[in-house]
């Protein structure tokens, strides 16, 4: 199981906001994902 937190925006691209994120674009671990509750969260099961 893996987590990835972050916030959605461009104002949080590219910051310690989106770390989670991040770590798992540089893990090369793909970024599928659900979109959930107006696009504000999101889930991926695999």
């Amino acid at each position: 199981l893996v987590c990835a937190l972050g916030n959605p925006g461009k104002k949080y691209e590219q910051t310690r906001h989106n770390a989670g994120w991040l770590v798992l674009d540089a893990a090369g671990l793909p970024l599928h994902y659900e979109k959930k509750f107006k696009g504000i969260y999101a889930s991926h099961f695999s």
